[in-house]
């Protein structure tokens, strides 16, 4: 099945058709600033056109329910158009719609997700899965047609009369699709693999509204790809799932936290016993003052051997009571327990090999911050969930996934944070990378630390697919060009968080998303964006620069790792270029170049880059001054520039980290303007300007200077700087270069 990439809607009138058509037009026949403004407009009034009431707009009466419908409450962002297809023919005319109007979107399945802007967005559509509720049992009862709109407590019930159930969700409300594509931690790991390992099929819209299958035989490339790594290839509308048995045997107990080491001591032995019984499963869960312990087991079987390393451990109560049951069973007495209050939540992730060490790390910190949070009232959750080597090796044999997992019992840990006021946001987001980053740094300093971080846990500042390792996140990227050559769906648009917290390994990011007819689509990149590391040394270049007269001159250098961050296609191609000193020379310096290629060549749509500058260490050679230059090169119009503050003397072996930076605004390029960059309004003038602050404090240490060609003296007089500034480069595009100076 096939659907043009063209705009067609045969559902409806003729006259419908007009009026489409009409808006449309009228949109198009406007200049670039007219779309700007008339964009959300022109949207509402389209989609409302096409789709009637499946098209919920804001400030209508149905609105609120589904702006609210995210699980975490930092998730509620204001859509114009909330859209409820029915079809994955609707799904691609919204796509093909949005595309034509350059209006960003995201995807949305249950919405469970913790991370602002993954699943909704501010100004744009959302296309929510709501309606996709099928759940089509085949006639042997093999497998399962599950509907991408239904939770997983509502696939269990409907599966629970035919005696099966499938390898899904533990917790009641979460939504089929978003854990699905980023692996899905399921009851029966053991036996039957991740969730992602028992899909048998996939249909999906890819970005030019063109509709098709995925199985191990037809576009095996894609099937792949889909199984734990994120929707970045297409809007997912159908998967098609192996059924299992439903029997099975449960129990959930809560223990004092005072029992935790005693527990650890006996969660190490349970580490042992699941590599000789791939039928047990454990989710260990230990909250402000108390531990629940969840056991399953994949059999009719009553208490398990496989969980007695835990029964003498004296335990305050029990929730649900240890017995045999269905899935369904099982999953609705969990839903009975879990509070519903609607409130922030915030997760981080990590993993390791089996290490007592660790969970001791994580413990005592863990501790540390619900104390140091009390104030808040957060409330912490750490959740270790062991996995026996067996689940990767049913997941090799079903086809094998990206996510890069070797053979071996391990452990995917997890914190999570729920609280009430977004204001203590960054204190518990804080508080929460404590004890992930003690668990971290005692598995390195062990040996049991593995690089993979499970996609559904991850922090919006975390990468994911990057710890799948080096060769399954190209073949991904290769993957996604295929099926998306233009990026469509590849940007990675969300909240625009910054990585402000002081990390000593962000030495210079730079965080890019190009914005091809402005779509943006965060549940098709669900995952934070990707670092593409730049190997330090580089050969010296053999030829100057011809864009800049400033004279590379020393060695320019990172703490740790170079990195340049992008979404998984982004930056086609990075370079960098380390000068060193010559022989001779009295001054020191380091330029630092950064050359990005566009989606096409023929590329001149608006472009956003977010320049991180984190801590970074100019090695003094001889006294002097100390230039490092980071040159962005080409730069469509209408270019938006958002700049982290700097400061700290770059003279000698000073480091410079986050904070406040006098700004110079000098040689400002442009090749269709004359020269003139609106900077906030205002207009660059002159070449070089007395330092303007950027925000209220000023510093002596740096100077920043945007920089243009040099052979072309059109600057004019400007102000600072200041996040969210927006900069007009001209039709032909250009550069801009950032140049910090000590003083």
């Amino acid at each position: 099945m096939s659907v043009p990439g063209q705009l067609s809607f045969p559902q409806l009138s003729a006259a419908q058709q007009s009026e489409v058509e009409g808006l449309l037009g009228s949109f198009a026949a406007l200049s670039d600033p007219e779309k700007d403004s008339a964009r959300a407009s022109t949207t509402e009034k389209v989609f409302t056109a096409v789709f009637g009431e499946s098209a919920v707009v804001e400030g209508s009466a149905a609105y609120e329910a589904h702006h609210t419908q995210p699980w975490s409450t930092n998730c509620w962002l204001s859509p114009r158009v909330i859209l409820n297809p029915c079809s994955s023919v609707e799904v691609a005319q919204a796509l093909a719609l949005c595309r034509s109007l350059g209006t960003k979107f995201s995807i949305r399945g249950g919405g469970h997700l913790q991370n602002p802007g993954f699943t909704s967005n501010d100004g744009g559509v959302v296309i929510s899965m709501s309606r996709f509720t099928q759940l089509v049992v085949s006639e042997d009862k093999s497998t399962v047609d599950v509907g991408l709109g239904l939770r997983w407590l509502d696939v269990y019930k409907g599966l629970d009369p035919y005696g099966i159930t499938v390898a899904g969700g533990r917790v009641p409300p979460v939504g089929v699709p978003g854990l699905l594509l980023g692996g899905g931690l399921s009851f029966q790991n053991s036996e039957y693999g991740l969730g992602c390992t028992n899909v048998v099929e996939y249909e999906v819209v890819l970005a030019d509204s063109s509709i098709v299958r995925a199985t191990r035989d037809t576009n095996p490339d894609l099937f792949w790809a889909l199984k734990g790594g994120g929707s970045n290839y297409g809007v997912v509308t159908k998967m098609i799932m192996r059924a299992i048995p439903n029997k099975v045997w449960a129990e959930a107990r809560v223990y004092a936290t005072a029992q935790n080491a005693q527990l650890m001591e006996a969660l190490m032995e349970y580490h042992k016993i699941i590599e000789t019984d791939n039928k047990a499963t454990l989710v260990w869960h230990t909250l402000n003052h108390a531990t629940l312990l969840v056991f399953f087991y994949c059999a009719p079987v009553e208490n398990p051997d496989a969980f007695k390393p835990f029964y003498d451990v004296p335990f305050l109560q029990t929730v649900i009571p240890g017995g045999c049951r269905t899935v369904y069973g099982m999953v609705q007495a969990t839903a009975n327990i879990l509070a519903a209050e609607q409130q922030c939540h915030d997760m981080r992730t990590m993993s390791s090999l089996p290490s007592l060490e660790v969970y001791q790390a994580a413990e005592k910190a863990r501790l540390e911050q619900v104390e140091a949070l009390k104030d808040t009232g957060a409330d912490l959750t750490m959740v270790i969930q062991p996995m026996a080597s067996s689940c990767i090796r049913v997941g090799e044999a079903m086809g094998g996934n990206p996510m890069g997992l070797k053979e071996e019992n391990h452990q995917w840990f997890l914190v999570m944070a729920d609280y009430k006021q977004v204001e203590h946001e960054e204190r518990v987001r804080e508080g929460v990378r404590k004890i992930v980053d003690a668990a971290e740094t005692t598995a390195k300093k062990n040996g049991t630390y593995l690089p993979y971080q499970y996609a559904n846990y991850a922090s919006r500042d975390q990468d994911p697919l990057a710890s799948y390792g080096p060769e399954n996140l190209q073949k991904l990227k290769n993957i996604a060009l295929k099926y998306d050559p233009e990026g469509i769906g590849a940007e990675w648009i969300h909240s625009g968080e910054i990585h402000t917290h002081p990390y000593d390994n962000a030495s210079i990011h730079l965080r890019r998303c190009l914005l091809d007819s402005q779509l943006a689509r965060a549940e098709l990149h669900r995952t934070p964006l990707q670092r593409q590391r730049l190997d330090l040394p580089l050969p010296v270049p053999t030829k100057p620069d011809r864009k800049s007269n400033i004279a590379p001159t020393a060695h320019l250098h990172s703490l740790h790792d170079m990195v340049v961050e992008d979404g998984l296609r982004g930056v086609r191609r990075s370079q960098t270029q380390i000068s060193h000193q010559p022989a001779g020379r009295t001054a020191s310096g380091g330029v630092f170049f950064v050359s990005q290629d566009h989606a096409r060549p023929d590329h001149r749509l608006p472009g956003h880059l977010i320049l991180n500058i984190g801590n970074m260490e100019i090695e003094q050679q001889e006294a002097g001054s100390f230039p490092a230059v980071i040159e962005i090169a080409p730069l469509g119009r209408g270019v938006t520039w958002h700049i982290l503050a700097a400061h700290g003397r770059l003279n000698g072996r000073q480091r410079f980290q986050a904070g406040q930076l006098d700004v110079h605004l000098a040689h400002a390029l442009d090749h269709g303007n004359n020269g003139e960059i609106p900077v906030g309004g205002q207009e660059l003038r002159e070449r070089w300007m007395q330092p303007h602050k950027l925000g209220q404090r000023e510093s002596r240490g740096v100077d920043m200077h945007v920089m243009g060609d040099i052979g072309r003296h059109h600057a004019r007089r400007g102000r600072n700087l200041r996040y969210g500034d927006r900069s007009g480069l001209g039709d032909e595009g250009g550069y801009i270069a950032i140049l910090l100076v000590g003083r």
